[in-house]
């Protein structure tokens, strides 16, 4: 069975930045027909307004959160035919294990590339009947590739070196979405996923 581009995909996140990257991502990877939703209550009200196939949710949010908006989802009947892929920065396998309990079909580690978000989507589509057991052999190797990403990852052109950057004494990094610090040698942010930039 093929991939069908023309699902209805609603982003749920509270991190504007976040939005626009998951976004592009599926922009990117064919999916054109994309909302959002700032936050678990404005996603609820848009799922009682139009039929989605597949949500991303961000599951720490302001308000009614991941946890408590898939509850939600998953009371009704009519929302069975949803797929929800839970957006998380930790790799706590309780967690997950309780997400998918819950009713998610999926998860994917913050930050994550272009690539890893495309075939987390696409196999979700093909397998969305994936057992809590699959699901939690992929997390080992996934949370190897997130530390990858953010010790390789290039620094966003937007942000340009300061003159004590040019001198070696580097000021703190500090996340671009939730304003805070890291001590980290990485250009994300452990707490949400966004790009750390550096104070001008």
């Amino acid at each position: 069975m093929g991939i069908d581009y023309d699902i209805q995909i609603l982003v749920v996140d509270d991190s504007r930045m976040m939005r626009s990257l998951i976004r592009r991502y599926l922009i990117n990877s064919g999916f054109p027909n994309i909302d959002q939703a700032a936050d678990g209550r404005e996603g609820i009200t848009m799922m009682q307004k139009k039929s989605y196939d597949l949500i991303t949710l961000d599951v720490v949010m302001p308000g009614m959160d991941g946890m408590e908006f898939l509850a939600t989802v998953r009371q009704f009947d009519h929302f069975d035919d949803v797929m929800v892929m839970m957006v998380t920065v930790t790799a706590d396998r309780k967690l997950i294990l309780n997400l998918i309990e819950m009713g998610a079909n999926e998860y994917i580690l913050k930050p994550f590339s272009n690539d890893t978000f495309t075939q987390k989507v696409c196999y979700l589509m093909e397998n969305r009947h994936r057992t809590k057991e699959d699901i939690l052999a992929d997390l080992e190797e996934e949370e190897a590739d997130c530390e990858l990403l953010m010790a390789q990852e290039p620094l966003p052109l937007s942000v340009k070196k300061t003159p004590a950057e040019a001198q070696g004494d580097q000021p703190a990094p500090f996340c671009s979405e939730c304003g805070i610090k890291s001590k980290e040698k990485s250009n994300f942010c452990y707490n949400c996923g966004s790009s750390l930039v550096v104070k001008a």
